[in-house]
């Protein structure tokens, strides 16, 4: 018998916990055999309160980390490579109010980490080519470095910073891999770690559907998200992607849907004036 769709989905999160921890783990044990006896430190940087995909991410993570309480590391987190957005962190749910309270650390710290995690585009790293928190801190033992990029390509001057700032560079998938690499990135500095996915709240059988007009069980459904930061974000190829599915589904029988999800990101959600 297949496993059904929420047990795979369950099963799926469970790998990315287990990936995680099992990097963290082995590192911070070597870690602190060399420096002390006390449970390293594992800082987590990230746009915490920004609201985005790195945001969403990087609380899923934390999450999952969490929840996994291993008595081996102490975790920290703390804001990094991006403004607070008022309007998001304002609304935080009270359990992700409760994560962040429970974990949370102003920077600097009196003493580096351990292990510091960056959890941002790599112009944030330290030395940042704006200002945020400092990531990694200067003393850091071990540095990390979470990033992504959707194109086939990566932006200049990322791949020398990586290789310059980072003792290891996760990414989430294995095209993400194989671009980094391709751009010089050391293939043994990059580690593929997928995304962790919250099977709650992600999950078909509780959520309700979004009512779309017209839409029956028969028709298929595209959907597309990206944040409008005073213009659409030009790198999710929302431009290619419109002429694509016109000119894929141009016939009026055509069953099909395209639904494309964006939100405010530093800017007004007032839409329909722009």
């Amino acid at each position: 018998m297949l496993p059904d769709s929420k047990t795979m989905r369950a099963a799926s999160a469970i790998t990315s916990i287990a990936l995680v921890v099992s990097v963290l783990l082995p590192c911070a044990q070597v870690l602190a055999d060399e420096v002390s006896t006390t449970a390293p430190v594992v800082q987590w940087y990230a746009p915490f309160l920004s609201g985005g995909g790195y945001c969403s991410e990087a609380i899923s993570f934390v999450g999952a980390v969490d929840n996994v309480k291993s008595p081996l590391f102490s975790l920290q987190i703390t804001q990094h490579g991006d403004s607070v957005n008022p309007s998001f962190s304002t609304t935080l749910p009270t359990d992700i109010q409760a994560l962040f309270r429970s974990h949370w650390f102003t920077s600097p710290s009196v003493t580096p980490p351990t292990i510091a995690i960056c959890h941002s585009e790599p112009g944030a790293w330290n030395p940042p080519r704006y200002q945020t928190s400092l990531c990694p801190p200067q003393g850091t033992e071990y540095a990390i470095g979470r990033t992504m990029f959707e194109t086939d390509r990566l932006p200049s001057g990322w791949a020398q910073r990586m290789d310059d700032i980072m003792d290891e560079i996760w990414v989430p998938t294995t095209f993400a891999k194989s671009i980094f690499e391709a751009a010089g990135v050391p293939a043994n500095k990059v580690v593929v770690v997928p995304e962790a996915i919250d099977v709650e709240f992600f999950d078909p059988e509780t959520a309700t559907p979004l009512p779309l007009d017209g839409i029956t069980e028969a028709t298929t459904v595209f959907l597309s998200i990206f944040k409008y930061d005073r213009v659409w974000e030009e790198r999710k190829g929302w431009k290619s992607l419109l002429k694509a599915y016109l000119a894929a589904f141009s016939r009026a029988d055509d069953d099909v849907v395209l639904v494309l999800l964006t939100n405010a990101y530093h800017s007004s959600s007032d839409f329909a004036v722009r």
